[in-house]
């Protein structure tokens, strides 16, 4: 048991007097974020024009469905206003 304490500390000061490695990873690491912020605008790009043309198909069906409503809801009132109410 001594024998394994010693050379643990042995191991320990040793240790302590390594210097650690010079290493600079920052160029690496812009590098994959840049490629990764490329890669992901290249993957939006197709997206972004399919959710252009929904959003003039959309514009276009919601003008066509207001001006149907328009006209079935003034022709209702028309028939209703004609309903002689004194037989209700």
């Amino acid at each position: 048991m001594k024998n394994t304490d010693e050379f643990l500390n042995k191991l320990a000061s040793r240790a302590r007097l390594e210097k650690a490695p010079e290493v600079d990873i920052a160029n690496g690491v812009l590098a994959a974020l840049r490629r990764s912020v490329e890669e992901e605008a290249s993957l939006l790009a197709p997206l972004a024009w399919i959710a252009g043309i929904s959003v003039a198909v959309a514009i276009t069906v919601a003008i066509f469905a207001l001006t149907a409503w328009d006209a079935l809801t003034s022709s209702l009132i028309s028939l209703i206003s004609e309903i002689p109410w004194g037989i209700l």
